[in-house]
């Protein structure tokens, strides 16, 4: 390795592990006192809960149309398409956000009656406006990821995650009492804020033409299709769980304290999503950039090297979870009897964790090799099997049904993809424990290298 390719991995793994680690840890804190406060009334915080995952299928789906399409025509164009490339891009943001904000808007009070979530349509209307002010935001931190730049995005999801909670300890200090409302239009007040930092961070790579290029909205539309489809497609086989806890749950009360059941344990597997989201975010610019300069076997061997080293991170965590449950959801819900439950869930829903590193980085090899079409497959696939899976299981087992469901479509979705890598690049699915054996023999190798000479630890991190 290069030591200007080890300064990039070093310095795009700081700021977005710091990145992921600081939204998580905000987002954590802000659920420990929400989970707190409701814990007389947990059907209301199954309320917020369905709320939140509404708007990350929004904002999920819009990283999927908008972002890869950008950091892939970027790479390496001229000025002339630069301008053209940034200014199209701005245009479909602009557009998808219109759209959708139309169609969620209608389908506000249909949404809520079918997820038995009362109050769930106001919500809903108020995210359209935050969903508005925070496209700025979005699409300059797309703008300076494809620019291969980090610190600005980790800026602006700072000031959008820290003043929110700092919005709800100022309220809880004061003795003030939490209204869902109210925390529904501070976050569309701190979108105003967090867009102006982002906007800042992003000022030297703001060049753009005063017109669209329609031909570029259209290529970049359907380059986006697939990876929006499976952005929208992978939210929904995460959420299923929850959306069908509250479809088949008889009463509004049952069925909102079975989503606030489930989401503290989904809370502490998606805090273990960290690596991998930051190795993706990583390694999607890279890859592309090898597969034109250096092919197939780059992309392998990113593949394998990425998979093997997030599974060695994940690893030991997914055992301390496993032996010690309760421990973590007292940790983060209390010792309210409302969240007791969510331990037997969580031994579940962690073992998810294993199986998304190789998902993930599947996607971006399709995406690399030209194939979103195949990935987009196999999520809407996975999506539609999860929702036949979760149906029978929770007949069948209740609320812990929904995390069985899931596991299995896991499984099964993981030996269907195997077998696309192998057919397609000759990747085995054992080769990445391989790289994950020699991440733990590095890691030891630093410390006690380090133990022994205090300064050598740059010169092994290059290697």
């Amino acid at each position: 390795m290069s030591a200007k390719s080890g300064r990039y991995w070093l310095t795009s793994a700081f700021f977005t592990v710091s990145d992921r680690l600081a939204v998580q840890v905000m987002g954590m804190g802000t659920v420990m006192i929400l989970l707190r406060h409701f814990a007389d009334r947990p059907e209301t915080y199954g309320v917020w809960a369905m709320y939140l995952m509404i708007g990350s299928f929004i904002e999920v789906s819009r990283n999927g149309l908008i972002q890869s399409a950008l950091i892939k025509f970027l790479g390496g164009a001229s000025e002339e398409t630069y301008r053209s490339v940034v200014t199209s891009s701005a245009v479909l943001n602009l557009i998808f956000t219109g759209i959708v904000g139309s169609l969620i808007m209608v389908c506000a009070p249909w949404l809520a009656q079918l997820v038995k979530a009362p109050g769930l349509d106001v919500l809903i209307r108020i995210y359209v406006l935050t969903n508005v002010l925070l496209l700025p935001m979005v699409q300059f931190n797309f703008l300076q990821q494809a620019n291969l730049n980090f610190k600005g995005i980790l800026l602006a999801n700072l000031v959008r995650q820290g003043l929110f909670f700092g919005f709800i300890v100022a309220t809880v200090t004061m003795g003030r009492r939490l209204e869902l409302i109210n925390l529904a239009w501070a976050q569309a007040g701190i979108a105003v804020l967090a867009s102006a930092v982002s906007w800042w961070s992003a000022k030297p790579y703001l060049r753009y033409n005063l017109l669209p290029d329609l031909v570029w909205v259209q290529r970049l539309a359907r380059y986006g299709f697939y990876t929006f489809g499976t952005n929208l497609s992978t939210m929904l086989y995460k959420t299923i769980d929850r959306f069908m806890l509250g479809i088949l749950l008889p009463t509004q009360a049952a069925a909102m304290q079975a989503v606030a059941l489930f989401d503290p344990a989904m809370r502490i597997t998606n805090v273990m999503e960290i690596p991998i989201q930051s190795m993706a975010s990583i390694t999607f610019p890279q890859s592309a950039k090898r597969m034109a300069e250096e092919g197939l076997g780059a992309v392998k061997h990113l593949y394998e090297k990425s998979v093997g080293t997030v599974l060695a991170l994940l690893m030991p965590i997914c055992l301390v979870v496993l032996l010690f449950p309760e421990t973590f959801i007292i940790m983060l819900a209390g010792r309210s009897e409302a969240f007791r439950g969510a331990a037997a869930i969580l031994q579940v829903t962690i073992l998810y964790t294993l199986f998304v590193p190789y998902g993930r980085q599947f996607g971006i090899v399709m995406d690399t090799i030209g194939k979103p079409s195949f990935n987009f497959a196999f999520v809407l696939a996975g999506a539609l099997s999860n929702i036949v899976s979760n149906y029978f299981f929770i007949r069948e087992f209740g609320v812990i049904g929904a995390a069985y469901g899931t596991l299995l479509t896991l499984g099964l979705k993981f030996i269907a993809q195997q077998f696309i890598l192998y057919h397609y690049m000759k990747i085995r699915p054992l080769r990445p424990l391989l790289y994950s054996l020699a991440f733990y023999a590095k890691a030891a190798n630093i410390a006690w290298s380090v133990v022994r000479n205090p300064s050598s630890w740059r010169h092994l991190l290059s290697k």
